[in-house]
This record gives C-alpha cells, structure tokens and sequence, in this order.
C-alpha cells in the first residue's frame, strides 16, 4: 500500500472519530465551524470527505473537539490522530447513558426505513442525496442506512416528504 494511500485512510478514520464523538456530545458544525473560525460549509465537506482538508483544520477542529467534551464535565478526549482515548468500561457506559436514545430501536431501525423509501423511489445512492438540501454524499447516504450517522431534522422531513410518510413514522419503532 502506497504511503499516500495510507496517509488518506489515516485522515478518513480521524474525520469518522470526530463524526463520532459530534454526534455523541451533540456539538453541531455550526458551533464548531464558529470555535474554528472556519465557514459551516467547508466544516461540513470535510467531515463528510467531499473536500480534502489540511493538517492544520485537523488539528483546529480536534483541539475544538477536546475543549467542548471537557466542557461536559466528560474524561474523553482525542488523541493526536483523531482516536478516541480508551477508558474504563464504567466511564464509555455513562458517557451513552447521557444520551435519551442511545439504547432505543429507533436509531437502529431508521436507517432501514430511509433505505425502503430510498429504494421505493428507485433511487441510487447519488441520486437520492441530490435530491436533499444541501445535497449530500452517496458516502453519507450509507452511513445513514447503515446506522452510523443520523441527519439532520431538516433532512429528515425532506426524507419523510420524498417518501410520503409522515415524519412520525420515520422515527418510531
């Protein structure tokens, strides 16, 4: 494997990790693009790999990282390369107790209910995230439907519209 070709897989797990630990500590990109002082919208290509970014908002954004999870009282924190420290069993349990759904079946079954509307509609993964706004990745759509990310509310109602389903139905066991 070419060191190129590792380097770029190494950026791809460190951006994954800080998805993870966004989604767990709830830090949306707004507040993070703002802690940065980088624009929302380049924020968000990076994160989900449509632009590549540089070292140095790498670091920014795991430096910003570090500081809000130590601002929720949290003993976690990112290593060098964007892993997360390992910890005692005791502390990750209450880390996902502190989120109300995190055990739920609702997150477990969204993804599938997003790829039956996806799939109802004959859509691929591209063209079903051109049909979102902003638009998004065939790369996201997978890590929805694959449970690994949950949208945003605004994309979730514009999924629940395209399927013409209620937004009820979509996030309920």
């Amino acid at each position: 494997m070419s060191e190129s070709i590792m380097e770029q897989t190494e950026v791809d797990e460190q951006i994954k990790n800080f998805k993870i630990e966004m989604r767990r500590y709830r830090i949306p990109i707004l507040k993070l693009s703002k802690d940065i002082g980088y624009p929302a919208a380049l924020v968000s290509d990076i994160l989900f790999l449509r632009k590549k970014p540089d070292i140095k908002l790498l670091q920014k954004i795991e430096e910003s990282l570090n500081g809000s999870i130590q601002d929720k009282g949290e003993e976690r924190y990112l290593n060098g390369k964007g892993r997360i420290s390992t910890l005692p069993m005791e502390t990750m349990n209450k880390s996902y107790q502190s989120l109300s759904c995190a055990n739920s079946d609702i997150l477990n079954k969204l993804g599938g209910k997003i790829k039956t509307i996806r799939t109802q509609l004959n859509l691929s993964e591209v063209e079903f995230g051109a049909e979102l706004t902003p638009v998004v990745s065939p790369r996201f759509i997978r890590e929805i439907e694959d449970n690994r990310f949950v949208p945003s509310l605004e994309h979730l109602i514009e999924i629940a519209d395209l399927g013409k389903v209620t937004l009820d139905w979509l996030l309920r066991v």
